[in-house]
């Protein structure tokens, strides 16, 4: 569970949409023959306000030391690569530590493969505790306590949010029972249990409040949303969520990413109508702290896998 400072509340309701758009035209050209956009899409996402003179050229520059170690594929690594630059660490140095993390997390008894182990790797660089042994015992018992009440659901892909959740203050207890709570609460809202409402749950269990309350919030942008004339929203509910945990209020949330989804829409070459929703969300969430940076983080790596395909990256 996280808490979000005075300091840290989300400030501006608006979007620079120009400034992705001009981002994704630089990133764009590294896009093989016959390669899907998508991914190259998210990877404007974490780079679109640095103001870097040549985005794809800072990009490819950023992701060759992580594709050396394996650390993600491409286009996938494109995306880490973002985050490193957004964060201003140095791909090489963060390119050895995952790789090494990686190996502590198996060594550790957790689940390997798919992009689980590379992204909890990689969240827990970002932190500094990548090393810290206490943090991987707690992330193997939030994992155990997942898969005491969902069995079949859990397993590697789950790594990420169990990273965020080891990072936090609350017992490993704690954190299953808040996310039960909030998962079987969605669930009597109409979601099946699936990998997605066990991620939405985790979510919801990162804010600082109780889960009814995350739950609430997710209520009331799924609402505000119809009102924009979103009506696939439900069938979205990760990045909804995403939002739900920003310090703003739900309405002005959905208005921002209402506003941006449209904007996206009306560019050219224009997105998919369900990535350019994920990419909304994630632009009308930076800059607010909600839960955190990593979070956003986190769902930057995970949107972009599961929109492009790529989630065996």
């Amino acid at each position: 569970m996280f808490e979000a400072s005075a300091s840290s509340l989300w400030q501006n309701p608006g979007v620079d949409t120009a400034g992705y758009l001009r981002a994704f035209g630089s990133i764009l050209r590294l896009r093989g023959l016959a390669q899907s956009d998508t991914v190259f899409r998210f990877a404007a996402v974490p780079v679109a306000t640095l103001e870097l003179p040549d985005p794809g050229a800072a990009l490819d520059a950023a992701s060759k030391p992580l594709a050396q170690r394996n650390v993600f594929v491409p286009p996938l690594v494109l995306v880490a690569a973002g985050l490193l630059l957004r964060r201003g660490a140095d791909p090489g140095n963060a390119a050895e530590a995952v790789a090494d993390a990686r190996v502590r997390l198996r060594e550790a008894g957790l689940p390997a493969g798919r992009i689980g182990d590379t992204l909890a790797a990689l969240l827990l660089h970002l932190a500094r505790r990548a090393k810290d042994a206490s943090v991987l015992e707690r992330m193997k018992s939030i994992q155990s306590g997942w898969k005491h009440d969902h069995r079949w659901l859990t397993g590697v892909d789950d790594l990420p949010l169990a990273a965020l959740h080891a990072l936090g203050t609350e017992s490993t207890e704690e954190v299953a029972g808040r996310t039960e709570e909030a998962f079987q609460a969605l669930k009597a809202r109409g979601y099946w249990s699936t990998n997605e409402l066990q991620l939405t749950a985790q979510m919801a269990a990162l804010l600082a409040a109780p889960p009814a309350e995350a739950v609430r919030r997710f209520d009331i942008l799924m609402g505000a949303l119809r009102d924009h004339a979103i009506g696939f929203a439900p069938l979205r509910p990760v990045p909804v969520m995403l939002l739900a945990l920003a310090a703003a209020p739900p309405a002005d949330m959905a208005r921002a990413l209402a506003d941006t989804h449209a904007a996206l829409l009306a560019a050219r070459p224009a997105p998919f109508t369900g990535e350019a929703f994920s990419i909304a969300a994630l632009l009308a969430a930076d800059g607010n702290a909600g839960t955190g940076p990593l979070t956003l983080d986190a769902m930057t790596v995970l949107l972009a896998a599961d929109e492009g395909g790529c989630g065996d990256s």
